[in-house]
């Protein structure tokens, strides 16, 4: 009889944090490797109090005689499907675009806005480099109120003017699962992934000091990049499978290599 070829990850169980129903299919993906895969979400996204700011920039956008913006920058995919919706057109073509990583280009393309520069690390830092000389350029930031301050303090501190607008909300979700949680009480999980800071920090809310360190004893904690793991090991979580490049297919392909213990073909797609 011909050898059935075990997948990477039959038999392990894996805990999502992040919203339900993402994009880029992150449980599809791993179920596919063979995972049994649960979703425990701690964060929602919503809307933002007022639209009022985000409308009177967007007025601005499609009003080419009132001075308006040379660069639009999206820091995640929620930023730009909140953006497009507000927006309802296309933007002026004298308007660039950037894009903190090739999902969220992807994801831009898919609501009809124009990619102009893709950061390759899906860090914000890593934006900066791509735009040039930028003093006294007028630069939209749409994104989460919670999002780090470090991007618009590195464009001001090199010359921009910068609108950085509340696009959505970030929110802790109230009950994420009783019986996954009880589950990850029992050491039932041999992988839990944090997708941003605030997976970090919303999911340790729901158990002790003392649960987090009985939990990832056993359990190892896989994180999407390094502003993820440093909120990890400020909560208290030290052992953290970090993916070298800082999206979904790149947080797949580290748990993955850890569990088969060994490089895995995982080809990733041209954005």
């Amino acid at each position: 009889m011909p050898r059935i070829k075990r997948k990477p990850l039959s038999g392990k169980t894996l805990v999502l944090t992040r919203p339900r129903d993402p994009a880029d299919g992150l449980a599809a993906k791993l179920r596919k490797l063979g995972a049994e895969v649960f979703l425990f979400p701690v964060i929602r996204t919503a809307p933002p109090p007022s639209y009022k700011k985000l409308d009177s920039a967007i007025r601005e956008l499609k009003n080419a005689a009132s001075n308006p913006y040379d660069w639009i920058l999206f820091t995640s995919q929620n930023g730009v499907r909140h953006f497009a919706k507000r927006m309802k057109g296309r933007l002026p073509p004298s308007i660039r675009t950037c894009a903190i990583g090739p999902q969220t280009a992807r994801v831009m393309r898919a609501c009809g806005l124009p990619v102009h520069r893709t950061a390759g690390t899906f860090r914000a830092e890593a934006m900066v480099p791509l735009l040039g000389k930028i003093r006294g350029c007028r630069i939209l930031l749409p994104r989460t109120r919670q999002a780090r301050e470090t991007l618009p303090a590195l464009l001001k501190k090199r010359g921009a003017r910068v609108d950085v607008v509340e696009t959505y909300r970030t929110l802790p979700e109230a009950r994420p699962g009783k019986e996954t949680r009880r589950q990850i009480l029992r050491g039932k999980a041999d992988c839990i992934t944090f997708t941003s800071p605030s997976t970090a920090t919303y999911f340790t809310r729901h158990f002790s000091k003392e649960e987090i360190r009985k939990i990832f004893k056993k359990t190892k904690a896989a994180s999407i990049g390094p502003i993820t793991s440093q909120s990890l090991r400020k909560h208290g979580i030290p052992s953290i499978l970090q993916a070298q490049s800082y999206d979904s297919l790149g947080l797949v392909r580290k748990i993955a290599e850890f569990f088969c213990k060994k490089k895995c073909s995982l080809q990733k797609k041209r954005s």
